[in-house]
């Protein structure tokens, strides 16, 4: 399978199975013509209008509804790796706690914002001591 998205290495790969190389060059351009059709008219649509002041509050309110987005899936991880479930009981919060995550991510909130080391670095610590916690 070719690297990228998990669409395109579907298509290209069905069509390759399929129809041979040319197969999968008309899977992977169906999947992906339409996307960059829809682009390059939003591309050109937003350069014909950049100084309406319509378009302008249309993108500021995209921008909060992303900042939503992002927002609602970091709490939905936090919630699934502190509790270890995504449905959480108020009057029995403290029993569910997972106190061995919560303690790693705050010694790695600790780590990060005093010492300034690499996130990935961070990461890859913490992937070890989740290993060595939870297996």
């Amino acid at each position: 399978m070719t690297p990228g998205p998990l669409a395109v290495n579907t298509s290209t790969f069905v069509g390759l199975q399929i129809g041979g190389f040319w197969g999968a060059v008309a899977a992977t351009l169906g999947c992906v013509l339409c996307g960059v059709v829809i682009s390059l008219f939003l591309y050109n649509f937003f350069q014909k209008h950049q100084n309406s002041t319509y378009i302008f509050e249309i993108l500021n309110g995209l921008k909060s509804a992303s900042l939503g987005l992002i927002i609602s899936a970091a709490a939905t991880i936090i919630i699934l790796a502190l509790f270890g479930t995504n449905k959480v009981y108020f009057n029995s919060i403290f029993e569910m706690l997972n106190w061995t995550a919560l303690i790693i991510f705050f010694v790695t909130l600790l780590i990060v914002r005093k010492w300034k080391i690499n996130p990935i670095v961070i990461i890859i610590i913490s992937g070890i001591l989740g290993i060595f916690f939870y297996l």
